[in-house]
């Protein structure tokens, strides 16, 4: 064999295995479980928070996300949304946070096992608060479009009037719970324009 040919195989050889210690570092650092992706992507897990009345009212913030946010495919617990528990919450999270990554558990638990800020944080960060005057309300109220008036005539309320102002204060407090993207969020918007 031929020096050139000898120092070719030598190259290809430490190439292969240049390579495959490469790969060998580079699947070393990838995440396995939906716990260590979502804190390679800078989530804060509930779970983690030390303090129990601060663990407390995070899970708490957690459901009545859950209850206004979740859907068909963000669904984690079999039952009726309104009769779901910050417990039942916390379980699956802790039951699923170890699994190997899938893209459906780890969608869910990048919203239901996270800290988030929630539109009513942030109101209150920019020194604003929901508007609690039904009749002022019932005013946003008809200046909205088709689609939010049709939202909100869904809700049910026992008592007040004017009746579309009370609707109006329920949905903007539901609406509250949610969590906070960004100030161009359409459900930001929708807060600010109707709800302060």
């Amino acid at each position: 064999m031929s020096k050139s040919a000898l120092t070719m195989a030598g190259v290809i050889g430490g190439g292969g295995a240049a390579a495959a210690g490469g790969y060998s570092i580079y699947s070393a650092i990838q995440p396995k479980t939906i716990k260590e992706k979502l804190l390679k992507e800078d989530f804060h897990l509930v779970s983690d928070i030390k303090d129990s009345s601060k663990l407390d009212k995070e899970w708490e913030k957690v459901l009545n996300r859950y209850k206004v946010e979740v859907n068909d495919t963000s669904k984690i617990i079999e039952k009726d949304k309104g009769s779901v528990t910050k417990e039942e919450i916390r379980k699956w999270c802790g039951d699923n946070l170890d699994s190997k990554i899938d893209d459906s558990l780890y969608s869910k638990a990048s919203k239901w096992c996270v800290t988030f800020t929630s539109l009513s944080e942030k109101l209150t960060a920019d020194k604003k608060s929901l508007n609690s005057d039904a009749t002022s309300l019932k005013s946003k109220y008809d200046t909205m479009s088709g689609d939010l008036k049709s939202e909100i005539n869904k809700i049910t309320v026992s008592s007040g009037t004017p009746q579309e102002g009370e609707k109006t204060k329920l949905w903007c407090s539901d609406l509250s719970n949610r969590a906070f993207i960004s100030e161009e969020d359409t459900h930001y918007r929708n807060l600010i324009q109707y709800c302060v």
